[in-house]
């Protein structure tokens, strides 16, 4: 299979480690997202990866071939990977035609296969315009259809989707990951954006201060993070205390049964260990009938249309002020300084920690 493996790599600007030692991997016909903060070396991968820089320690091999290693370095030009850079780099003085067939020779430029791959990503009644006279999402569909049009054997793309507003960037990388899967083109996308991950990724590769610090598919990596500082990549999180029994975490808002727990490797195995509780927004419910337990007051109110996040304030005074975050349907009507009861659904996951 041509999966991608990246082993040991490592690289440097300077004195400035910007890849200290990374090991990743990208699979087969698979849409593979790196995802990190500006700064965390996730574009200078990528460009390790296109054979546009070379590492300073490390291998880079793809399927049975070797692309770098202290021995041997395999030029980007014969690479065979498409890349799809963050501004789009097109063409302004070339017609949209002459855009995507630019990496091609004349014999390739007339063939019956560039007319289907125009009409595949929706540009063929647009293949004499100029880039301006395109939206933003068409632009990016041309640059992706250029990438393409080499018959690549894995696509790269560096933030393709920053430059566009929040409503069309949601469009495009619906498309892109439907063309994709249309060409059955196996992809490295690079994101700072925690919902573009989730939305169109197959696998998810988190990216900090120059190291990994989890890989998964984006359903595992958000329902069961395997740590904190991986939860604390994707939007917000409502984090208690507990403390291991015999039968479950005791916590503020009663007992958490082991069945509804997603479990550690390293869950401590002494009675009365403190531990944290990662709790999602959408994961706390309004109880229809009261039962006087777990009762929080509804202190602000943050309204989205679709949805609203709710700041609860937990009512008993006998304990610390406790403040947890809720997501909240608009079809279920809830008031400021309205008295609520909760309660939790589906798995919650149990870190270690003080």
């Amino acid at each position: 299979m041509n999966n991608l493996i990246i082993k040991n790599v490592s690289y440097s600007y300077g004195f400035n480690d910007v890849l200290n030692s990374v090991n990743f991997v990208a699979k087969e016909n698979q849409i593979t997202t790196i995802l990190g903060e500006s700064g965390s070396g996730k574009s200078t991968l990528l460009r390790i990866i296109a054979g546009l820089l070379k590492p300073s320690a490390g291998e880079i091999i793809f399927g049975d071939k070797i692309l770098y290693d202290r021995d041997r370095y395999v030029p980007c030009e014969k690479r065979k990977f498409g890349y799809v850079p963050q501004d789009g780099a097109l063409f302004f003085n070339l017609n949209i035609f002459n855009n995507v067939v630019f990496g091609l020779n004349k014999k390739e430029r007339k063939s019956q296969e560039v007319i289907e791959l125009l009409d595949k990503v929706g540009l063929l009644a647009f293949r004499k315009r100029m880039p301006h006279e395109l939206s933003g999402g068409q632009r990016q569909r041309v640059t992706l259809a250029r990438a393409l049009a080499v018959k690549p054997d894995l696509i790269l793309l560096d933030e393709p989707f920053s430059s566009l507003d929040a409503n069309l960037r949601n469009e495009v990388r619906f498309e892109v990951k439907n063309i994709l899967s249309q060409f059955n083109t196996s992809a490295i996308l690079v994101t700072h954006d925690q919902d573009e991950a989730l939305s169109i990724s197959d696998s998810i590769a988190i990216l900090k201060h120059g190291k990994f610090i989890a890989q998964a598919d984006p359903k595992q990596i958000y329902s069961s993070p395997m740590s904190l500082d991986v939860a604390n990549y994707f939007g917000q999180m409502n984090i208690i205390d507990g403390i291991i029994t015999q039968d479950g975490v005791k916590t503020v808002l009663g007992l958490l049964q082991f069945n509804s727990l997603n479990l550690p490797d390293d869950l401590p195995e002494t009675p009365n260990s403190k531990i944290k509780v990662l709790i999602r927004p959408e994961q706390i419910m309004i109880k229809e009938t009261k039962s006087g337990s777990n009762q929080f007051k509804v202190n602000d109110i943050e309204y989205f249309g679709h949805d609203s996040l709710i700041e609860l304030v937990f009512t008993d005074t006998s304990e610390e002020p406790l403040h947890l975050i809720m997501r909240n349907s608009t079809t279920n009507q809830i008031d400021p300084n309205e008295i609520v009861e909760i309660y939790i659904t589906g798995k919650v996951s149990i870190f270690n920690g003080q």
